[in-house]
């Protein structure tokens, strides 16, 4: 089989690593410097900004040089398309990254390179995955990992947090803890939560983001908390392409396997009903891709 994308096809080293050939990677030595190009073109077109890798603009041509931004977007991609299998995320493009990007590219027909980069597209570093050993635990997983990736605290555990405040926390009729014993954890130990005052979507979602940096997102209704999320990006679908009707979360309880895993999730059919932004001094590791 061959590429059959029109940024990737008829590249004949590009072939030869989508048929398991040697892998194109990072420089030295450089490699093709089309083959490269390519893959920059592809990468921009799915909605990566690469400024550096395009000095006179999008409407022109890459610098086709394989450095250190092309890297980091392929490893910023591999994390988008293969979430869960941390030895793709190798900044190498091989068969299954080709393979990958060439099925995406194939479901998008920009007319241009400027347009498509003006993608819908937030991300930021994945946060740590975490997961709840109990159905009840997901406040406990979820705030461990907020606070290590927004630095509050770097070596927060969930266990930790557990004996803290287990004993503090009540649990409602319906089994779930109450949002009068949870909350105040959370504020507590760095987190500041609102009220969603707006519609929890897209702009709400992208805004809160860029502006804070990593957010809690609580289910919780009549008095009971449901289950607690790390968002970490918007704009992205399940398929790996932009789409402003997600958002990318590590998950406590990914697909109800008490194991933790990253996942994009329609903002339709979601009750969340409160955000939670990190409100002590330090930085907000804001990276978008």
């Amino acid at each position: 089989m061959a590429l059959k994308s029109r940024i990737l096809a008829g590249n004949t080293r590009l072939e030869q690593a989508f048929a398991g050939g040697p892998a194109i990677r990072r420089k030295p030595p450089a490699d093709d410097a089309d083959a490269v190009g390519r893959i920059q073109k592809g990468l921009v077109i799915l909605g990566y900004p690469m400024p550096d890798s395009f000095p006179r603009g999008y409407d022109a041509e890459p610098d086709c040089d394989f450095g250190g931004e092309t890297y980091k977007t392929v490893i910023a991609f591999q994390k988008r398309v293969f979430p869960n299998e941390f030895s793709q995320w190798d900044g190498r493009v091989v068969k299954n990254t080709l393979s990958k990007m060439d099925e995406l590219l194939l479901k998008v027909s920009p007319v241009s390179l400027p347009q498509s980069i003006l993608s819908p597209i937030v991300v930021l570093t994945l946060p740590p995955s975490i997961s709840q050993i109990l159905p009840t635990d997901c406040w406990a997983a979820g705030l461990a990992s907020f606070q290590r990736i927004t630095g509050i605290n770097p070596s927060a555990l969930r266990e930790n947090l557990k004996i803290r405040y287990g004993v503090c926390l009540a649990y409602g009729e319906t089994g779930d803890l109450t949002e009068q014993c949870v909350f105040p954890v959370f504020r507590g130990e760095g987190c500041f939560l609102t009220n969603v005052p707006e519609r929890f979507g897209y702009e709400s979602v992208k805004n809160k983001l860029k502006r804070y940096g990593y957010l809690i997102a609580i289910r919780h209704s009549g008095g009971d908390v449901y289950h607690t999320l790390v968002v970490y990006g918007v704009g992205v679908s399940p398929n790996g392409t932009p789409d402003k009707g997600y958002f990318s979360v590590m998950n406590p309880n990914y697909k109800s396997s008490l194991r933790a895993g990253y996942e994009n999730l329609a903002f339709s059919g979601q009750r969340i009903v409160s955000v939670g932004i990190r409100h002590v001094p330090g930085p907000k590791h804001v990276h978008p891709i």
